[in-house]
């Protein structure tokens, strides 16, 4: 059964899709300006990767609501992870956009300003995406952590009691304290 992932998950991973695709296509162009920014490639894969267990994963849930499967500790983490590399990936970009800018990159290709600039601001909002995606599945996860905590698990207390005789104070031996029209239950 397919479950719907909450609102804001499904738009921003499409988003993100789209975002390193784009990055993807422009680092053919700036690639050549210095071998450091193969880190683009490689921001792709891990993210395309990402993205695909996470939609795998929530395709084969069972329930009609997300559960600890799909917000497990790993894909938390590995969205975080996922943010710092695509924050190195800005960094990256930046100094390299700079150096470009100010002609410390004499062996550099001439006119790919525009192609650093624009691979700067998409990997920003790739950042912003992952990092988005990264909070709110951490917020549901403990949403749901929450929520179990406090589920009734009627196995773990119906094996303790097995027979119950209900006992009004006037029957007890040792009288203790008690209301009048109180019960008090005493396992066998």
């Amino acid at each position: 059964m397919h479950v719907s992932l909450p609102f804001p998950l499904f738009p921003l991973l499409c988003v993100s899709i789209l975002l390193a695709t784009i990055l993807l296509a422009i680092s053919a162009i700036v690639v050549a300006v210095s071998p450091a920014l193969w880190i683009i490639p490689v921001a792709f894969i891990v993210t395309l990767a990402l993205h695909a267990v996470f939609v795998f994963l929530s395709n084969t849930e069972k329930e009609s609501t997300p559960s600890l499967r799909l917000f497990s500790a790993k894909i938390v983490f590995a969205y975080f992870c996922a943010t710092t590399l695509w924050t190195a990936t800005l960094a990256v970009l930046l100094l390299y956009t700079a150096k470009l800018s100010l002609g410390k990159l004499p062996s550099a290709p001439n006119g790919r300003e525009w192609a650093m600039i624009s691979a700067s601001a998409l990997s920003l909002l790739q950042t912003a995406a992952l990092l988005t995606m990264a909070v709110h599945s951490y917020k549901i996860r403990q949403q749901l952590r929450y929520k179990a905590k406090w589920q009734w698990k009627p196995s773990v207390t119906s094996s303790q009691w097995r027979r119950v005789h209900i006992v009004h104070h006037s029957q007890l031996i040792n009288p203790i304290t008690i209301y009048p029209g109180n019960i008090l239950l005493v396992p066998l």
